[in-house]
Formats: C-alpha cells, structure tokens, sequence
C-alpha cells in the first residue's frame, strides 16, 4: 500500500450561473420570484456549456439542466391585444438562472513536495470555463467568461481520507476561466503514532538500558542488539509502504537518526567494554609481575599507573557519551519534530 499517491477527489459539484440577455423580451414573470422556464422556452435562450480541466465526469450527461427566470422590475403592461393585461419584461432586467449538478466529477490532487512528508500538501485545482451551448448564436467563446464570483462558494466537506481541507478559494483568470482551488494539508499526529512513535520506544529502551546495566554491559547489549533490530525492521517495512522519491524525505532522516543513534551507542558500549577487558587483563598480569619482586618490572609497573589512569578517564569519557550525550542529542531532534509537528497540526486545524 502506498501512502503517498496522487489524491483523487470524488466530488459533487453544484454550479449556479447568472446571466442576462437583452435579445429576449419575457412574458408574464412574477416579480420578486423565480420563474421556471419550459422545455420550450429553454431551447429558444442561449445558456453557456460548461467544461473543466484537470477533472473526469463533467460531462452533458450528467447534469440536469434547470433554468428560472427571475426580476424584482414591475414590468410593462401589453399594449398588444392578444396578450392584454400581461406584463413584458425587458431581458437586460431579468436574470436567467442556470443551475447544474455533477454527483461524478473527480478532481485530481497531485502529490507534490513528497520530501516534506509528513508536512507535505496536496493542491486540488478545479478550472471550469464556458463556451456556447448553440451555433445559432452570435455569441463567440472568447465572450463568454465568468465575472462576479460569489462570497459565499465553498465546500461541506471538512476532512478527505488522510488529509484536512486547509483553504479553499475561487477567483477568474484573465480569460474568465473560474478556478476553484482547495487546500490539503496532512494529519501530523496519525503519521507521529503509526512511524515515529515505535521508534521512539525503542530509543527510549536503549536510552534507559544503556544506564540501568551500565555495570552489567552483556545485558545492555543484548537488548540494544534487538531493539536496534526491530529498528531496522521495522524501516524496512516503512520504505515499502512511503513512495519514493529523488530526495530524501523528512520521515526517512528522523527514522534513520534513530537506527544511528542506536548503532553509535552500540558501538560505544562494545568499545567500551573491550578497553575494559583489556584493562583488566592487563591489570592482572602487573599484579603478577610485582608480586614476583622484579625490580625493573616493578618500576615498570609503577610507571604504567598514570597510562592506566588514562585509559579510565577514556573508558568513562566514552561511557558517558553512549549514556548522556549521544542519546540527549537524540531526544532534542526528537523533541524539536515533535514542536514540528505540534506547530503543523494546529494550521491543519487552523487553530
């Protein structure tokens, strides 16, 4: 399973246009109410067709087409005799009402800037742009255009599969093509307990063993072996699951500073408690050779205190870096993602 594919938006679109038209002249409107039209009167208006890039379904089979005439003028009365005491309404003054539905229309949101993920966003892009519906009018394409968009466009929906809905806006290009243009932020925290967190865990062992059997190093070093080998496990599973990408991806450096950190410390620990049994081994044959009474080997051995001294500083230099440095480094990358993602997840939610 890939979660990093394209988005495809399966959406239920609702489009109402207005226009007016100075050509025709209506009979009998009901002013300060909408007036549907007939199937006869609708194939004597001119309404727009309407089309869309980057989107499948938008198509005339799909619409059901509805068209209201609607004035708030008092209109004229008829001075023809056989249509007396019926009120004429000039079309500059009527709005024709044109309202389509699509319940099939998906919208593509390509993936993009896979190497911020788990930041990473989708960018949906609806572009919808109309053109004449009819070859009897003088109407050409380049004058039909979209002006006076809505305040009030918007969507219902709150949440898409992984995502939230971060924006939404609508404006016309310079060709009056009208863009609708959504937003999609992803969760931070669903991605924190499903990737990051196991690793975390595992951290937190090596961390804590690292220091609890600081006397007893085959112990310690038994569970970070396995630890780090659920680790590496672990990211293995991961990378078949996250597409990839030419970059390195956010995710995969926190994952891999992890397994790092994991391998220094181990490597530490082993450095450290080889030089201890060499220091060991070493302090048993001196003992050896004093008790003997050799004097120049004695000599020697008094000599060899202060490199033996050095050997210790070295030993607990590197003790202390497998327990406190290497792994405080680690908690501050983690804790600085973690504010990371806290800071994301409030502008997914907008809070």
């Amino acid at each position: 399973k890939n979660v990093l594919p394209d988005t495809d938006l399966k959406i239920e679109l609702d489009i109402t246009l207005k226009w007016r038209d100075s050509r025709i002249t209506f009979l009998g409107l009901s002013s300060g109410n909408e007036t549907e039209l007939t199937d006869a009167e609708v194939d004597k208006i001119w309404f727009p067709d309407i089309h869309a890039y980057q989107v499948s379904g938008l198509t005339k089979s799909d619409r059901y087409i509805i068209l209201h005439a609607y004035t708030d003028e008092p209109g004229i009365p008829s001075s023809f005799s056989r249509i007396r005491n019926t009120l004429i309404f000039n079309g500059k003054n009527v709005d024709i009402i044109f309202r389509l539905w699509y319940d099939k229309v998906i919208m593509s949101c390509p993936a993009e800037q896979i190497w911020k993920y788990p930041f990473d966003m989708r960018k949906c892009v609806l572009e919808v742009y109309p053109t004449r519906a009819d070859l009897w009018t003088t109407l050409t394409s380049d004058l039909v255009r979209f002006v006076n968009l809505p305040n009030d466009a918007g969507y219902k929906v709150k949440k898409v599969d992984r995502f939230e809905i971060n924006s939404f806006s609508l404006k016309t290009d310079k060709n009056g093509n009208m863009i609708a243009t959504l937003i999609l932020i992803r969760g931070f925290f669903p991605i924190f307990l499903q990737y990051i967190l196991p690793y975390i865990v595992l951290s937190s062992t090596i961390y804590s063993t690292n220091v609890y059997y600081s006397n007893d190093l085959g112990w310690a070093l038994t569970v970070n072996i396995t630890a780090l080998l659920a680790m590496t496990a672990f990211y293995a599973s991961v990378i078949g699951e996250i597409q990839s990408s030419s970059s390195v991806k956010i995710i995969d450096m926190i994952q891999i500073k992890h397994i790092l950190v994991g391998s220094l410390i181990l490597f530490l620990q082993t450095l450290s408690n080889k030089q201890k049994s060499i220091q060991l081994v070493q302090t048993s044959e001196k003992r050896q050779i004093a008790w003997k009474g050799n004097d120049e080997k004695s000599i020697q051995v008094q000599n060899d205190n202060e490199e033996v001294h050095k050997i210790k500083d070295y030993i607990n230099q590197v003790e202390w870096i497998a327990k406190f440095g290497i792994p405080g480094i680690g908690i501050i990358i983690d804790v600085l993602f973690l504010l990371l993602g806290i800071l994301h997840q409030c502008e997914v939610l907008q809070i």
